[in-house]
């Protein structure tokens, strides 16, 4: 099927359930959503306690330049899945009020590798962006701006590389991890958030994870970061103040 693209002008969108793409084949939906900007286009969750905005079943795709309102009523704004996909750009995005702003995969679906996050925003979400399944590898989130949330980053399962992010004030930890893969944290920013990074869950060996040019303020909890013997870990020309 050729390439498309859905241009979505400047307005409030009422969602009341659940919007998803519907995949037959293997490489289906190699679409592009647009808005006309994310500050003038905005999806808005009227649906049921914790439901799903957007189930978006893509290959090869974009979406940007949207608003996702979960008025603190959605589960998720925007769900990965549940084919197979990969090189999906999410790009200039705003999360708002939700439970989780993106889930890649989940554990009875397959996996979503090789995705980019890019300059997208975070603002009241529990959990921002987490990965849920195994095969939820190369998630790497670039330039994003988290604030005011319960995790910024946080992987159930699979794996997120997170570069020159902004962290402020998140509750539990600006990234966080719970099992084991490769992972990166480069040239990020916490400021007066509880933890920086949080590897707390007594896994041993087996996490390759580099921890380099991170600059972090005034942390508000006993660590700006809890390793446990995941490792080998690579901590390089970070900054702390506490």
């Amino acid at each position: 099927q050729r390439a498309c693209v859905l241009y979505l002008p400047a307005g409030i969108y009422r969602i009341t359930n659940t919007l998803h793409t519907s995949r037959k084949n293997h490489t289906d939906n190699m679409v592009t959503i647009v808005g006309e900007a994310p500050e003038k286009v905005i999806l808005l969750w009227d649906g049921p306690q914790d439901g799903t905005m957007l189930q978006w079943d893509a290959w090869y795709a974009k979406i940007s330049r949207i608003t996702f309102d979960g008025q603190a009523r959605a589960g998720t704004c925007l769900l990965y899945g549940p084919s197979f996909s990969t090189y999906n750009e999410t790009s200039d995005l705003v999360f708002r009020n939700a439970k989780h702003g993106i889930v890649f995969g989940t554990p009875d679906s397959a996996g979503q590798a090789e995705n980019e996050v890019l300059r997208c925003r975070f603002y009241g979400c529990d959990t921002a962006i987490q990965t849920v399944n195994w095969n939820s590898m190369d998630i790497w989130v670039w330039y994003c701006h988290f604030e005011d949330c319960g995790r910024g980053i946080h992987n159930v399962m699979g794996n997120w590389h997170a570069w020159h992010n902004r962290f402020i004030r998140s509750r539990i930890s600006d990234v966080s991890i719970a099992n084991l893969m490769v992972f990166s944290v480069v040239n990020n920013t916490s400021v007066g958030s509880r933890c920086f990074l949080d590897f707390s869950t007594g896994h041993t060996w087996g996490a390759p994870t580099s921890i380099t040019g991170n600059r972090v303020l005034d942390p508000t909890g006993d660590w700006a970061m809890a390793l446990d013997n995941a490792g080998p870990y690579l901590i390089v020309d970070n900054e702390f103040r506490l």
